[in-house]
């Protein structure tokens, strides 16, 4: 059970990293001042 709320915390904080690139790529695609903060805000 130890295990698991260590594991849980990670996962999310992984997906939460994983969304952040994503959304910091697509800003230096595009440009757009909402998706630098979406991604500064997502981590």
């Amino acid at each position: 059970m130890k295990t698991l709320f260590t594991i849980i915390p990670f996962v999310s904080s992984l997906v939460s990293f994983i969304f952040a690139i994503f959304v910091f790529k697509r800003y230096l695609a595009r440009r757009r001042p909402y998706l630098l903060l979406w991604g500064s805000d997502a981590y």
